[in-house]
């Protein structure tokens, strides 16, 4: 195989898409480059017998190449191709017929069938939607009492923790301590560990010996019902007094919300002290 000149390469990297350079001053350490041959290649001799074909020549070299286009187009079609000593003739003019019904190549589906493979579709989706739990909850535990809250990501964390401070030190715990559990930990819910079961191995594992505190639940898990929210908030260990609606995000900006709160926390103050 005749190497490429220089020339000749550039133009087949420029079809590929592929951007040359060329260093202005030797690189360091950079073996010496090769003399670049920009000539271009010598057009070759032609004999005068050669350049100049019959005609008749040239015809047979047009119908071969019309037949070879008129077989490809029939095996994308589907329609019988000629063969290769017939040529490229006119197809007779089609007798007409009775019209048949061309069987469609997609099943069709009734309207009920395809309605109710698309309203299955949609509560297979919500279902799985319902099966990820997306969970922010904020810990503080004190000596007697463990306050559980929804976090508001969009409320400062400052103002939240500092209100559940002074719930507990309303309550005669003064010395607190806490963290915080944000689930899931991975945007992908198929990671194992990444489930609702997961995140109650955590919080169990968090709350490891605070089983004998008094627990206030605040805004936690709104969306589920029934046996569905009590079982994830068994997970939270201790023996729950007051479970309000509320986050410490909508306490900050709900006055009246904070005297009902205090009204449930004021009968069990004494049971505190």
């Amino acid at each position: 195989m005749a190497m490429l000149n220089e020339a000749g390469r550039q133009f087949y990297l420029a079809q590929a898409g592929i951007r040359l350079w060329y260093a202005r001053a030797p690189l360091p350490g950079a073996a010496p480059s090769p003399d670049f041959d920009f000539s271009e290649p010598e057009p070759e001799a032609v004999s005068p017998q050669a350049s100049v074909e019959p005609a008749a020549s040239l015809r047979s070299g047009n119908v071969d190449r019309a037949n070879r286009l008129a077989r490809i187009q029939g095996l994308m079609s589907g329609e019988p191709q000629p063969s290769s000593g017939q040529g490229v003739a006119a197809e007779p003019e089609a007798k007409p017929g009775p019209i048949q019904k061309v069987p469609s190549s997609k099943a069709e589906l009734p309207d009920e069938i395809t309605n109710e493979a698309v309203a299955l579709a949609v509560e297979s989706e919500v279902a799985d939607a319902r099966q990820v739990l997306h969970a922010h909850w904020g810990f503080w535990i004190g000596d007697r009492v463990m306050l559980v809250s929804a976090l508001n990501d969009e409320a400062s964390f400052q103002l939240q923790e500092s209100l559940a401070k002074n719930i507990l030190r309303a309550l005669n715990q003064p010395d607190v301590k806490g963290f915080r559990i944000q689930w899931p930990v991975f945007n992908n819910t198929l990671v194992p560990g990444n489930d609702r079961s997961g995140f109650c191995r955590v919080v169990a594992d968090e709350c490891r010996g605070y089983a004998g505190r008094e627990t206030v639940l605040l805004g936690l898990a709104p969306e589920l019902s029934g046996d569905d929210r009590d079982s994830l908030l068994k997970v939270i260990p201790g023996k729950p007094f007051v479970d309000f609606g509320s986050s410490l995000a909508a306490l900050s900006t709900d006055p009246a919300g904070k005297r009902e709160l205090w009204a449930q926390l004021r009968d069990f103050r004494g049971r505190v002290r």
